[in-house]
């Protein structure tokens, strides 16, 4: 695509089911966006009655690691942290930390096994989140069409509404979006007044390596909602800022899909 030195792939989907699809069938490398799966799983087994949201879990050093997040910062040891507090960390602030805790209590085995009995054949987390200084481990396996379709399995309440509605309302506090809003009106996603909600919102999950940036999720507007993933891979510039080369090139394609949805009322056609 002009203006992206690199590969990408896109699936995007309206509430009718049209599709806009390009390398959507493709594995690629999922960094944190793995961290949806696990969401899933959590949640799955809260509704089953496996457990509740509110049980607490320690922080300890095994799960200690680098990479996104707050609680690297903070004391092994010293705290409990609520399944649902974990989960939030993980999602609106990618915290590793959180993430591999979730993953000791659910088992990365257990997470694979409700992937593929969701139909999700090429979406892998692969191991806990450990990074070394000068190198970054794979993380997950994915495809832009399955990304997408783990959101529509939150949103068509396939593990009940109230489970539902726990996992959007932390989905749409991400806070590492900017693959996604960037170029979207701020009027619109921000309140004029406080304890307002937004006329759009995006429900999403990011994921970075030096070599990859992804984001993907659900966005809602008046004129109804749209889903979208971005993956991107081989590009030139390892760094993380905001105007690294994806998040200048990538919000374009939502700023168009946005505008396009709204001019047409609720579609892609």
């Amino acid at each position: 695509m002009v203006g992206f030195e690199g590969e990408f792939a896109v699936y995007a989907e309206d509430q009718a089911g049209n599709r806009i699809e390009i390398n959507a069938d493709e594995s690629w490398e999922t960094a944190s966006c793995i961290k949806v799966a696990v969401l899933i799983e959590l949640f799955r087994r809260v509704a089953r009655g496996d457990f509740d949201s509110s049980k607490k879990l320690p922080f300890n050093e095994e799960n200690n690691t680098l990479g996104s997040g707050i609680l690297k910062f903070l004391t092994p040891g010293s705290f409990d942290l609520s399944l649902k507090d974990l989960a939030t960390l993980m999602i609106i602030i990618s915290d590793n930390v959180a993430t591999n805790i979730l993953v000791d209590f659910l088992g990365k085995e257990a997470i694979n096994q409700t992937c593929l009995d969701l139909g999700l054949k090429e979406t892998k987390l692969l191991e806990k989140i450990y990074f070394k200084p000068d190198q970054e481990a794979a993380i997950g396996r994915t495809t832009c069409r399955e990304y997408i379709q783990q959101f529509k399995l939150i949103k068509e309440e396939v593990f009940g509404p109230e489970a539902t509605e726990e996992m959007m309302e932390i989905l749409k506090n991400q806070q590492l979006n900017t693959m996604l809003n960037r170029d979207l009106p701020i009027s619109l996603l921000q309140p004029s007044q406080p304890g307002e909600k937004p006329l759009v919102e995006i429900a999403s999950k990011s994921g970075s390596l030096k070599n990859c940036r992804n984001n993907g999720g659900i966005i809602f507007t008046p004129s109804g909602y749209y889903y979208l993933a971005i993956f991107t891979k081989d590009f030139s510039d390892p760094y993380y800022y905001n105007d690294q080369v994806v998040n200048l090139w990538a919000p374009r394609i939502n700023k168009v899909l946005f505008h396009h949805f709204i001019a047409k009322q609720g579609s892609f056609l």
